[in-house]
């Protein structure tokens, strides 16, 4: 193991009456960090009606530090099927959607976090322009770096303030 990669697998079992556990979802994580940059990919594996784990949902995470303090996090969610079409050939991933969260310093220690996100056309899949969700200023204990996104393609929605 080195001290810049680790690896983690999760498995979700789910009570059968009678019939003990049963696996309904898996979760691989690959996290890769370097003193600028760290990865996270996280690939989620749910329960097919044939009883095997299939491709669910993959979320790729690069963030990206600067020396001014600041840094910048894309995140990037893979599912199934494309934005309003019906799923596509077992294991391929579509890109769903983009968010971008990008933290800087403010005035007097402040700390400012401004969360856009893109998102395929469906007419023709392209990504469209980053568009503003929301930006929040912390005055406080800012040091902490907020959950990150969540793999549902709606994503993380911070309150906006």
């Amino acid at each position: 193991r080195r001290p810049d990669r680790v690896d983690r697998q999760e498995t979700f079992e789910q009570a059968r009456p009678g019939a003990g556990f049963q696996v309904v979802a898996q979760e691989v994580t690959e996290i890769v960090r370097s003193q600028t940059r760290e990865m996270t990919r996280t690939i989620r594996y749910d329960i097919a009606s044939s009883g095997q784990l299939r491709f669910a949902v993959q979320r790729i995470s690069e963030v990206q530090r600067s020396a001014d303090g600041s840094e910048t996090t894309l995140v990037s969610i893979y599912g199934v099927a494309p934005p309003g079409r019906p799923a596509g050939s077992a294991g391929e991933a579509y890109l769903r959607e983009q968010q971008r969260i990008e933290r800087t310093k403010g005035p007097g220690g402040a700390v400012i976090e401004r969360f856009s996100i893109r998102r395929p056309s469906l007419a023709d899949q392209r990504l469209g322009p980053f568009v503003p969700v929301s930006e929040v200023v912390c005055t406080g204990d800012c040091d902490q770096t907020p959950p990150a996104a969540g793999p549902s393609p709606a994503g993380r929605r911070p309150s906006s303030g």
